[in-house]
């Protein structure tokens, strides 16, 4: 048994990489498409990186193991942290193109935790299978 463990164990280990890695490079497309700007494109993975290494790092600091259930997160991630890059930047141009300058208080935080409410209803929602 503890050897289908350790061969379970690296396999999963190679596709956490691999759909980090995939995930990664679909979410880069999409931006590409949207924006055409490779300073938008790095500034929004460097935030996507930032969220994984907190997200990891905070199931390590609270002693949770990776397992297959959680190796799903760092994708999730991805997906989750490029929609709100996305939905931000395009409020700011929106918000650029209106009213020529973007300054002041900005309501984008409070539209961005809704989104992430409606994220969290929908995943618990999944969860508890209705």
């Amino acid at each position: 048994m503890p050897y289908i463990r350790t061969i379970t164990m690296q396999k999963i280990k190679h596709e956490l990489f691999l759909f980090v890695i995939i995930s990664i490079a679909v979410a880069t497309f999409i931006m590409f498409l949207f924006f055409r700007s490779i300073r938008v494109i790095l500034s929004s993975l460097l935030i996507v990186g930032i969220s994984i290494i907190w997200v990891m790092g905070t199931m390590v600091l609270f002693g949770y193991k990776i397992t297959i259930l959680t190796g799903v997160i760092p994708s999730l991630i991805v997906i989750i942290v490029i929609e709100n890059c996305i939905y931000i930047l395009n409020k700011y141009h929106w918000e650029f193109r209106s009213h020529g300058i973007v300054a002041g208080y900005s309501p984008h935080w409070v539209c961005v935790a809704h989104d992430q409410r409606r994220n969290c209803i929908g995943f618990c929602r999944i969860y508890s299978g209705t």
